[in-house]
């Protein structure tokens, strides 16, 4: 299958002025901090991935609004004191799609959902047919939204208007899913991220030459099927709260399996379980559903929690599992800020190998933020070596005097001006360092 490239584009927003990345095996960025590194990778991981899942998005809220519904009527019918569990048990909630399943099937939906408000009307005129309580009518009547208690059409009224708001929806997701729209995109990510800033209005994917934007509507990335973001091995841990969607969908990554490994992937694994001297397992817990990540060392069958394990190791044990699991492909894009952060400068060498062994034989596409001089030193001779250097490219962020943001210079393959820029913390030490 021919190589697929790609450009990122993302300008005048928040700190950055320009970033033109182009995405073709390994590509490097460097900067100051607060320069956008982590907003390029934060808004490149939400096009890849909401893109290319924004049917099953768009399924589950459009289900959501079918529960909503089914809520109110089993919160009806448990005030009327309905007994006939058989009855309330099938206004349980409709089941989410997950990712991997086939898309929502509306039609067939919206016959069940019609059918369970079949059910609940008659259950309605059953109680109303059995009871010569007048106050407990007018209830009902004001319970399911008519607005005169006199009105006696009051149950075939409220499913007319039920079946008209949830067909709405209906149509509205379909609409939804042909018209692929960005401000539409933007509005799930937003929710499904947690963020309260503002979009990014001039955003750009660009796929073998062509805009995967334009006019606000979008396409999804034909060549990457997924993006996977590491922005600290600390986010690696068992114990970590759902309110960070990012963490929690990388702890999903790591402890769901999604795909077979690929065969190309093997000997990498293999490396990497020797540089750490074990292996991470994944424990599943008796009592609930929730999986847990482990270190086994080989040499004395030490068994811990990866919480209890070396941070450093947390690092290794991320990649290990995302291979293992079927995550990094061809057709994956892996996002890391500051990769070396926590390692010792042995392993920072070890970790820059995987990283140029993964986008050489798996043919994983890799963008790393770095701050290290070892490490990108280290990326650039592997890669040569490893004979990948023509897909390896570095940035330097440089602030742009007129407008105070960063510009993303393409350095190719040169890192001269970066060192530089690690020579001027250098210099600021010695000049600290004699009192002035």
């Amino acid at each position: 299958m021919p190589q697929n490239n790609y450009r990122f584009q993302l300008k005048d927003f928040h700190a950055i002025g320009n970033a033109d990345i182009a995405l073709n095996g390994l590509t490097v960025i460097a900067g100051k901090n607060g320069c956008g590194k982590s907003t390029i990778a934060r808004w490149l991981y939400a096009f890849v991935n909401y893109s290319n899942d924004i049917n099953r998005l768009v399924d589950n809220e459009f289900i959501g609004t079918l529960n909503r519904e089914l809520r109110v009527m089993s919160r009806i019918l448990r005030d009327m004191s309905i007994r006939n569990n058989s009855v309330t048990r099938i206004f349980r909630s409709i089941p989410l799609v997950q990712p991997g399943q086939e898309d929502a099937d509306y039609d067939e939906l919206l016959q069940a959902f019609r059918s369970k408000l079949a059910l609940f009307s008659d259950e309605v005129e059953k109680s109303i047919a059995e009871t010569d309580d007048e106050s407990y009518v007018r209830w009902l009547k004001q319970v399911l939204g008519a607005r005169d208690t006199l009105f006696d059409g009051f149950i075939e009224d409220f499913k007319t208007q039920t079946l008209y708001r949830v067909t709405k929806a209906m149509e509205s997701a379909r609409q939804r899913r042909l018209e692929r729209s960005m401000t539409d995109l933007m509005r799930i990510v937003r929710h499904d991220l947690a963020i309260a800033e503002e979009t990014p209005e001039q955003l750009q994917l660009e796929e073998n030459g062509m805009n995967l934007v334009s006019d606000n509507r979008f396409i999804p990335p034909f060549g990457l099927k997924q993006a996977v973001y590491v922005d600290t091995p600390m986010a690696i841990s068992n114990r970590n709260s759902s309110d960070n969607n990012i963490w929690g969908n990388l702890m999903h990554e790591l402890t769901t399996p999604l795909h077979e490994m690929p065969i190309s992937a093997v000997r990498l694994v293999h490396h990497i379980r020797a540089v750490i001297g074990g292996d991470v397992v994944v424990k599943d817990d008796e009592f609930n559903d929730d999986a847990e990540l482990r270190f086994v060392r080989r040499k004395d069958n030490l068994n811990i929690a990866i919480d209890d394990a070396a941070t450093g190791l947390k690092s290794f044990a991320y990649m290990l599992r995302l291979l293992e699991n079927g995550y990094l492909t061809e057709n994956t894009l892996l996002l890391i800020d500051e990769p070396e952060a926590h390692l010792h400068p042995q392993w920072i060498v070890e970790f820059a190998r995987v990283l140029v062994l993964l986008q050489k034989e798996v043919g994983t596409k890799i963008l790393l933020a770095s701050h290290n001089p070892d490490m990108i030193a280290a990326l650039k001779a592997i890669a040569e070596s490893e004979g990948i250097s023509d897909s390896t490219c570095f940035y330097q962020a440089e602030v742009n005097g007129e407008s105070s943001r960063y510009d993303y210079k393409n350095l190719g393959n040169d890192i001269e001006e970066i060192f530089k820029s690690f020579n001027i913390a250098i210099a600021r030490i010695e000049v600290y360092g004699t009192g002035m």
